[in-house]
């Protein structure tokens, strides 16, 4: 009876939770601007879509639609799996609401509503915005019920590989088509937030059904992962492009949660140890099977690849004294993970090669996708840019293209009080128009790329200045194989969600809870 209430216990965090996030939306769907969150992320001007997106434009909103999204996952992995631990669950899902609306309430008043609202930064004025960060929160979501002791670990792990997988694709396309950058991974701490349970995943579902207890440790790591990533990611310990999203108090309480999941798991480890030296056959470790080459590389090499981000992320920041640490910049990420890459491409070639049955149809689809797309990145560094100064009706060649200048003009821009530069030019015959934007009561300019996307190649024109006699100064790149990117991440994503159907699962279940 006590065991039947404790897992609804989770269904009822989960409902307070969503009760908070339906009214927090309704303000910003209505634009309640006597909500100070509301005023400072939201402008009554915006289209309905965006107006909600506004909810997770910042920390408070955000923070509380993850928390409702971790209660409801933890809730239906309660209810509908006997092994995740009740208590557990309980603690889980009320911890990251506690610190949601604790440390981040979003419902505090304003003695004077605004008139019209400051509304979303600019660059997050963007269709992705609407998807990408529920789907990312939904997908660290899924890998806590394997922390919880869920028996149904290897169909969470896959959901949340599927989904995190989407969700990072879904935000390189938007860095890549929004801005002038060039790029579509930054190897930004909060991108390597997402980036890390992905590769953790991966190393579960390679490495684990090793005994028990391995198997509990490797199904547990994407949760833990997820959490420490979430703090890090919140905290503002490290710079950040996502700094509308930082709060220290946050982060020190979630990697106080990250570390309560970490003794839990211990204990829980123990305490099934102990049981079974008192002869509990349920809790008798399962005899541990030698793990064959094609499943022993991979895990290998992604564990070396997880190890490399969390060190190169992490390490700013513990080597500092103000614990505000610097960063490593990208590019070497980029030189210490390309020989690995280029190992796990080579594995799978021979996998293919020598092996051809050792892996499932649907797990090929997945292993396939990894190719295509470590292809796709190899190809698309070596890519070419060329930038310089183009008079009005002249013709010039950048990155081996030609370029004409149609003519820069002026118009109105998104909203009041914007305005919008454009330069009509032609690439190799193919007209375009990128643009700059000024946002003058936020101080600042986005620059709009226009892309021309080839399957073998890729071009980006960015319109850094213009002036009144019609000059434009601009940047050209061409980047080939970048939708190989994007191809090989979709079936990664069908892949994964495939492997799902399958029912005997590579991961065996977690040591029984009660005994």
């Amino acid at each position: 009876m006590i065991t039947t209430i404790t897992r609804r216990l989770p269904a009822v965090v989960a409902a307070v939770a969503w009760l908070a996030v339906i009214r927090l939306g309704w303000a910003f769907f209505t634009s309640d601007l006597t909500f100070e969150y509301v005023a400072s992320h939201s402008r009554r001007s915006a289209p309905w879509w965006y107006r909600i997106a506004g909810m997770w434009g910042g920390m408070e909103g955000s923070l509380l639609l993850f928390a409702a999204i971790v209660a409801v996952t933890i809730a239906i992995a309660a209810w509908s799996d006997p092994g995740c631990e009740p208590l557990g669950a309980v603690g889980g899902a009320a911890g990251v609401l506690a610190i949601a609306l604790g440390a981040a309430w979003p419902f505090s008043r304003l003695d004077i509503p605004e008139v019209e609202g400051f509304g979303l930064t600019p660059i997050l004025e963007h269709p992705a915005m609407a998807i990408h960060p529920p789907l990312l929160y939904l997908a660290l979501a899924c890998t806590l019920p394997p922390l919880l002791g869920a028996r149904g670990t290897r169909r969470w792990i896959l959901l949340a590989l599927g989904l995190l997988t989407l969700a990072m694709t879904l935000g390189g396309v938007w860095s890549y088509v929004e801005q002038g950058w060039g790029g579509y991974w930054a190897w930004d701490p909060v991108e390597n937030a997402s980036l890390a349970p992905w590769l953790a995943a991966i190393v579960a579902l390679h490495a684990g059904g090793r005994g028990r207890v391995m198997s509990r440790v490797l199904s547990a790591l994407p949760g833990i992962v997820a959490l420490a990533g979430s703090a890090s990611s919140r905290s503002g310990a490290v710079p950040s492009v996502h700094s509308f999203a930082e709060a220290g108090q946050v982060g020190w309480l979630l990697a106080g949660l990250t570390a309560a999941s970490v003794v839990h798991l211990v204990v829980r480890l123990r305490i099934d140890a102990a049981a079974s030296s008192a002869g509990d056959d349920r809790c008798r470790p399962a005899p541990s099977r030698s793990m064959d080459s094609w499943q022993l590389v991979p895990a290998l090499l992604v564990g070396a690849a997880l190890t490399l981000i969390v060190l190169l992320t992490a390490v700013p920041l513990i080597g500092t004294i103000d614990g505000r640490g610097g960063r490593i910049d990208g590019r070497w990420f980029a030189v210490l993970l390309a020989p690995v890459a280029t190992v796990i491409a080579g594995a799978l070639v021979a996998l293919a090669i020598g092996q051809p049955n050792r892996v499932p149809a649907a797990a090929w689809i997945a292993h396939v996708g990894i190719l295509v797309m470590l292809g796709g990145i190899a190809g698309s560094s070596f890519d070419r840019s060329s930038d310089g100064a183009i008079e009005l009706g002249d013709s010039a060649s950048f990155a081996g293209l030609t370029v004409t200048n149609l003519g820069v003009e002026v118009s109105d821009g998104p909203y009041v009080g914007t305005s919008r530069v454009t330069a009509r030019l032609s690439v190799d015959g193919h007209r375009i128009a990128p643009s700059i934007v000024a946002y003058p009561e936020r101080g600042g300019i986005l620059t709009e790329t226009s892309l021309i996307s080839r399957p073998w190649r890729d071009i980006q024109v960015v319109l850094n200045r213009a002036d009144d006699e019609g000059r434009a100064l601009i940047e050209v790149r061409t980047k080939p194989l970048v939708q190989f990117i994007w191809l090989g991440a979709l079936l990664v994503v069908a892949g994964a969600l495939l492997s799902r159907r399958r029912r005997r699962s590579v991961l065996p279940a977690s040591s029984p809870t009660t005994h």
